[in-house]
């Protein structure tokens, strides 16, 4: 980590780290249910919720509730709209 890395730089890299790994479970899962898939994602999904658990102070609900929508499209789009910036 760089000295001028932020809070927000930090939640939204492991928003989309979980989601990105999430995304790359969910079709094998559909195809082949791999048990080491199931895996991957529960704890790409167990990593999302913590992190929205411990960074919650730094999240706009409202934002959170905008880019609910549209978080699968872009997890860093999404990521960056419920950062709040002040």
């Amino acid at each position: 980590m760089k000295s001028t890395t932020t809070v927000a730089d930090v939640l939204r890299s492991s928003v989309a780290s979980a989601t990105h790994a999430f995304l790359s479970a969910e079709p094998h899962i559909r195809s082949t249910g791999d048990p080491n898939r199931i895996h991957d994602a529960r704890a790409a999904i167990r990593r999302l919720r913590s992190d929205l658990r411990v960074f919650k102070r730094f999240l706009d609900p409202a934002g959170l509730r905008t880019c609910a929508p549209n978080w699968a499209g872009s997890p860093k789009r999404s990521a960056r709209c419920a950062i709040r910036t002040s």
